[in-house]
């Protein structure tokens, strides 16, 4: 029974690990695309509002900079 969850436990962890690198991977492409491409800050504002609308956090500081933007 403990060796069984200890192995779950294990093979858990590996796959977060696995994940993050990915996380790591796409992120760093991500701002390779930014800087490559040039869009109106409007625009990117826009689109930063959809990719990050999971988080509150990083919404109501995005949206912060948007009345910011208008102002």
């Amino acid at each position: 029974m403990l060796k069984e969850t200890r192995i779950q436990i294990l093979v858990l962890l590996k796959i977060n690990s696995q994940l993050r690198l990915l996380l790591k991977i796409r992120k760093k492409k991500e701002r390779q695309l930014d800087k490559e491409v040039y869009i109106q800050p409007s625009i990117m504002l826009i689109l930063k509002i959809f990719k990050f609308r999971s988080h509150k956090g990083r919404r109501i500081l995005l949206q912060n900079k948007i009345k910011k933007f208008r102002i």
